[in-house]
């Protein structure tokens, strides 16, 4: 079915290899489920065709409060194997009823047999201390579950917190190995976790199953008829059951905004002397480890000549004004974030520096993770006009063996003097390590790798997160009122980006913004928009909207090419309310707070885009009936 799907006997069409993945997750949940529902389908024996109309609404349902590990029931199953290692006998059925609430004595029991029994994780093998974790490789031994699917499974991380005391939070479902100062805004309350279901989880088995059946007439002898089976039924009946699918985090604009001052002022008063003092400092580390002698030159010069050289290299009046000193390049070990933010060691700064560009980059221009990641080092144009573009890869353009490309977006002048302080950092790094790899030359983001310097690290999506992280703890920000701060992700720049550019100039800036975020038709973007955008304010503005068009309407009596019918019976509609011909014989605060109205039950707008006979798109906004879409 997997390579059916792939070659695009489903569809079609050829998927593209992200939705490739998730189907193929999908599809493997379902064969674990059909397993374990082995008495009655015998998946050996018929494969899928056994499943009937009551198995796919007891599945969907059974997903709905939480999502597959709910459907395999993975708690109980852990919850029962760590009883019976512990106590010897089966688990009490009112202890699987409250996972999370058993009592004290029996959770002190618990841990000390943990304990006893090496049961909680090590983060490297040779360890004395453990992580505080239960281990994930015992509770898959315990229930005979594969140990990846236990390690994001929420809810299974909130009912096991009564066991890890060492993990122990007020309120917070912390993460085992945190790197960060604080937990990040991210983090669920450990009553949050308990409770995980969405409509989400129901939605994406619902389309895996959809394209199963589509596959039917390809494998009859495997698979069951899609006569015999009412999917829609099934998912109505389960979206019942799911709450409703939590929103991206939106960044506060203060937070935005100081992050992106902090972020200019690294690039501007201290980017361009930084980058000349780390390759300063790193062509005579480079200079002495070529004159070596030693087996291990850079050991030896990392131990005995680093603070001749940097005592020796005078540093940049800019970054001595700031109070920078750098007496060592690596990071030390231990978390010790009072010393990250008094004194940087020289990598410390560069990464924090990376972090700020990556901010700069990603806030004035909305990218996706992987698109920021893999920016080529020629990615800045510049036109006549002296105005620079970034070009870069488009991520959801992957049918063919090449990602698409942007073609140039504007970017403001501040973030093209970030991009060729980078650039200049990758051309003076790759030339003193002689780096040869043409896919790490290609890169505008190349650093050095501290675990074995001399040569270049592989940066990906993980690696800039890990900067912005070093970023958002140099600058500091307090916490919230449960202990977390917010630590930037680049998803979360790109949304910022584009509901305040919406905010800002409302449907006039709806197309520029589909086309600067790299969609081709503005349904998408604005479906988005419609989804994400916070305090449920959306009616509100396409009320606003259509008021605007109202009016002109009443002056002009014209519809533009490419608008139906909708926004004159809209009109009428108004009129035949105040019982009059035209608006401007009606108050305007009282026939708008009428179309204000209107747009909270009985009217949304349908952005969508038109291609002209010239092949330029064009936006165009229909008035629909009926309530908008909440899910």
């Amino acid at each position: 079915m997997s390579f059916l799907y792939r070659q695009g006997y489903a569809d079609s069409k050829p998927p593209s290899i992200a939705s490739w993945k998730r189907f193929n997750q999908q599809l493997l949940c379902l064969c674990q489920w059909l397993v374990l529902e082995r008495s009655r389908y015998h998946p050996d024996t018929y494969s899928l065709s056994l499943l009937d109309q009551a198995g796919l609404k007891r599945l969907l349902r059974a997903i709905a409060p939480g999502d597959w590990s709910e459907a395999h029931g993975l708690v109980e199953r852990c919850l029962s194997g760590l009883y019976q290692a512990v106590f010897r006998e089966p688990c009490p059925a009112k202890l699987l009823a409250k996972p999370g609430n058993w009592p004290q004595d029996t959770c002190q029991a618990v841990i000390d047999w943990l304990e006893a029994n090496q049961g909680y994780s090590y983060k490297r093998p040779h360890d004395t201390e453990h992580t505080g974790m239960v281990s994930r490789v015992l509770l898959g031994r315990l229930a005979s579950a594969p140990v990846n699917s236990l390690k994001k499974h929420q809810r299974l991380k909130a009912v096991l917190r009564q066991f890890e005391p060492k993990l122990a939070h007020p309120t917070l479902l912390i993460r085992g190995q945190q790197s960060t100062e604080y937990p990040n805004q991210s983090t669920p309350t450990r009553q949050e976790a308990l409770h995980t279901g969405s409509k989400g989880s129901v939605e994406n088995a619902s389309k895996m199953l959809r394209l199963v059946l589509m596959l039917y007439r390809h494998q009859p002898e495997h698979l069951p008829s899609p006569l015999t089976l009412n999917l829609p039924a099934a998912v109505s009946s389960a979206v019942k059951l799911a709450a409703t699918d939590g929103h991206t985090p939106f960044i506060p604009v203060d937070t935005g905004l100081q992050y992106l001052n902090h972020a200019l002022r690294w690039v501007v008063l201290y980017g361009d002397a930084l980058v000349d003092y780390y390759l300063a400092i790193m062509s005579q580390l480079c200079a002495k480890v070529d004159a070596s002698v030693s087996p291990r030159p850079w050991k030896k010069v990392m131990d005995y000549d680093l603070s001749k050289v940097l005592c020796q290299t005078p540093l940049p009046q800019a970054l001595k004004e700031a109070g920078f000193v750098f007496t060592q390049l690596g990071t030390p070990r231990g978390r010790d974030f009072d010393r990250l933010r008094s004194q940087p060691t020289l990598h410390e700064a560069l990464e924090i520096y990376i972090g700020a560009v990556t901010v700069l980059i990603t806030l004035m221009k909305p990218s996706r993770d992987c698109e920021a990641a893999n920016l080529p080092r020629i990615c800045l144009l510049r036109t006549r006009g002296g105005h620079y573009w970034l070009d870069s890869d488009l991520a959801k353009r992957t049918r063919g063996e090449r990602r698409a490309r942007t073609g140039g977006k504007p970017i403001p002048v501040i973030t093209a003097r970030a991009i060729q302080q980078v650039r200049k950092l990758n051309r003076g790094l790759t030339k003193l390590f002689g780096e040869d790899d043409n896919h790490l030359r290609g890169k505008l983001f190349y650093l050095p790798n501290p675990a074995k310097w001399g040569t270049g690290k592989e940066i990906d999506a993980s690696s800039l997160n890990s900067y912005l992280d070093k970023f958002c703890d140099y600058i500091g920000l307090p916490p919230d009122e449960h202990g977390r701060r917010w630590y930037l992700r680049i998803h979360q720049t790109r949304k910022w980006f584009l509901l305040l550019l919406f905010w800002s100039g409302r449907y006039d800036v709806l197309d520029a913004a589909r086309w600067i975020a790299g969609h081709t038709d503005v349904e998408h973007l604005y479906a988005y928009i419609e989804r994400e955008f916070p305090g449920g304010k959306i009616g509100q503005l396409e009320a606003e909207c259509a008021i605007d068009r109202l009016a002109e309407y009443d002056t002009t009596q014209i519809t533009l090419d490419g608008e139906d019918e909708s926004l004159a019976e809209l009109y009428q509609r108004v009129l035949r309310q105040f019982r009059v011909k035209a608006l401007n014989m009606v108050p305007e605060r009282e026939w708008q707070a009428l179309v204000e109205d209107l747009f909270e039950h009985d009217y949304h707008l349908v952005p969508y885009s038109i291609t002209t006979d010239d092949g330029h798109k064009r936006l165009c906004i229909a008035i629909r009936q009926g309530g908008r879409k909440t899910e």
